[in-house]
C-alpha cells in the first residue's frame, strides 16, 4: 500500500515537472496554503464565538 502511494505521488511530481515551472508551482501551493489558513481562522473564529455564547447563556441560566 505504502509503495503503490509513493508510485502514485512519484508519477504525480513527474507530472508537474514536465508541466508547471518550480516557481509556479511554488506560487500555486503559497496560494492554497494561504486560503486553509484562512479558512481554518474562520472556522476558529466561529469555533470560540459559539464556545462563548453557549457559557454566557449557560452561566446566565444558573444565576
Amino acid at each position: 500500500m505504502y509503495i503503490r502511494f509513493v508510485n502514485y505521488l512519484d508519477a504525480v511530481n513527474q507530472y508537474r515537472k514536465s508541466k508547471i515551472s518550480n516557481r509556479n508551482f511554488l506560487v500555486i501551493l503559497a496560494v492554497i496554503v494561504g486560503i486553509l489558513a484562512g479558512l481554518a481562522a474562520a472556522v476558529l473564529k466561529s469555533l470560540t464565538h459559539h464556545i462563548e455564547e453557549f457559557l454566557s447563556i449557560r452561566l446566565a441560566l444558573e444565576i
